[in-house]
């Protein structure tokens, strides 16, 4: 019908003569389409385009004590000195501190364990003399990025979060999927899809996020 009654508009428009061609009639929105008119050559021609939707971005809001950014989980972040480390954890409660070495290829590296109460821990690994951080290993769900990825998740809520630029075999075997945008690797449970360091197939959507690296 609201077709019908714009197309009547126009044809009294064009009876008008050429003076009158270039006037504009009310059109009122519908709630599913947009009525769009056009002036071409004295002729007015009614176009129906469907409304588009935008894309929402799905931001997750965080406790800034458990958020992941690029370079920082919570209020520990790359670069930080044992001394920042300490006053840091004095924020978190049930929050248990322990410096150990890692063994890797036969040689220690210093690193600072923070495990949260039934919570799962976090690793900050160490530079070799020891003064700063610079990679965070997260193995607790309590630490989440904006976009709502933890421990928790699984491969289908990372690649409709982010782009994943590459995935790769890990130092323990382990497939890692990169995803750069937000410096950060996502240690992924292994399957049938998952052969001496190759994708064969798909990933499924289900496969588990074992840890989360920041680097």
């Amino acid at each position: 019908m609201k077709l019908l009654m714009l197309l009547a508009g126009a044809l009294l428009i064009l009876a008008c003569g050429a003076d009158n061609s270039d006037e504009v009639l009310p059109i009122t929105e519908s709630d599913a389409d947009v009525a769009v008119e056009v002036v071409v050559d004295d002729e007015i021609e009614i176009e129906i385009e469907p409304e588009t939707e935008e894309e929402v971005e799905i931001v997750v809001e965080v406790d800034s004590l458990y958020l992941l950014e690029n370079g920082s989980a919570g209020l520990f972040s790359i670069y930080m000195t044992r001394d920042e480390i300490e006053e840091a954890a004095a924020n978190y409660d049930n929050l248990v501190v322990e410096e150990i070495d890692l063994m890797a290829e036969g040689m220690a590296t210093p690193a600072v364990a923070l495990t949260f109460e039934s919570a799962g821990a976090i690793l900050l690994e160490l530079t070799e003399d020891g003064e700063s951080v610079f990679r965070i290993f997260i193995r607790s769900n309590l630490f989440v990025t904006e976009a709502g990825i933890s421990i928790d998740s699984f491969f289908g809520d990372l690649v409709t979060s982010y782009e994943v630029n590459d995935v790769v075999w890990g130092a323990e075997g382990d497939p890692v999927a990169i995803v750069q945008e937000i410096g950060m690797s996502f240690i992924l449970s292994p399957g049938d899809w998952w052969q001496q360091g190759d994708v064969v197939g798909e990933i499924p959507a289900d496969a588990g996020l074992k840890a989360i690296i920041l680097w």
